[in-house]
């Protein structure tokens, strides 16, 4: 069985069409929904619109009535979860086919015995592609390097990669429990990578993008909820990823890091925070 985890914040709407769209394409599966203290009718809309499903333990709904954040709202679904792989899925997406044959048929056959995380194509509403596959922010040749071998082989049907925008994630329990959880010492922005990096590095797995099968993603839909403006969104962005330096690496290679990116892109919104942080005015 698959183990579907949605944690959901302000997003009523979404979660009750990503729930909907799990139950009317999916086999072999059960939906948790993990909410995250939402203060619109979230909670009450998916009791309303799926007793059927809540009565027959398809779907449980988790209201915490606090704000976990993203990863211990993942982990507190996975905490409950009977399947033998979970799919951890954003609740702004949308399912069109039976990812649970589709997204635990490689870990099955291709991937067996090994550690990995398959996630699918991701879409835009109107069907483009929408970027995810991404390299570990450091600096070196080698990012560069990976960066031109994922545009040459961006179609293939396995691309394998750093790490992956973490909208839709699957692993086997195994795998999961192997890798300790979801890394609570993030809140909201950089879990996803953190993920990523110690089913790499810590377990010596892989990190696939699936081309073959895809969902569609509207984006951001609690982050624009919570940062009000677009300095705040980018401050918790650079924050969450000066976390994940300071867990692995060091200050100083975040510092390094912002100083590299600064020569291929800048922004109000970068000088600013460079400004507040590291006292530089770009």
């Amino acid at each position: 069985m698959v183990s579907y985890i949605i944690v959901s914040y302000n997003t009523s709407k979404l979660t009750v069409e990503c729930v909907k769209s799990i139950l009317d394409n999916c086999s072999d599966y059960e939906v948790i929904v993990v909410d995250n203290g939402s203060r619109d009718d979230t909670v009450s809309k998916l009791d309303e619109t799926f007793a059927k499903e809540i009565v027959s333990d398809k779907l449980k709904v988790l209201d915490t009535k606090t704000n976990n954040g993203f990863s211990k709202g993942n982990n507190i679904g996975a905490s409950v979860a009977k399947g033998g792989y979970y799919v951890f899925i954003n609740p702004d997406t949308i399912v069109k086919s039976d990812l649970s044959a589709e997204l635990t048929e490689p870990l099955k056959t291709k991937y067996k015995g090994k550690d990995v995380l398959i996630a699918p194509k991701i879409l835009n509403p109107d069907l483009t592609v929408q970027h995810s596959v991404n390299c570990y922010p450091l600096k070196s040749i080698g990012l560069l390097i990976k960066h031109f071998k994922n545009k040459i082989f961006k179609n293939k049907s396995y691309l394998s990669a750093d790490w992956i925008t973490g909208v839709c994630y699957c692993v086997k329990k195994e795998t999961f429990e192997k890798l300790g959880g979801w890394n609570e010492e993030y809140d909201l922005y950089s879990e996803d990578l953190d993920f990523c990096y110690r089913i790499n590095k810590k377990l010596n797995g892989k990190v696939i993008l699936y081309n073959c099968v895809s969902i569609i993603h509207y984006g951001n839909q609690s982050g624009k909820q919570i940062y009000t403006t677009d300095f705040a969104s980018f401050e918790k962005k650079e924050n969450a990823l000066r976390k994940f330096y300071n867990i692995y690496y060091n200050d100083n290679k975040f510092y390094k890091w912002l100083k590299f990116v600064s020569r291929f892109k800048k922004s109000d919104e970068f000088n600013q925070y460079m400004e507040k942080y590291f006292g530089e005015k770009k």
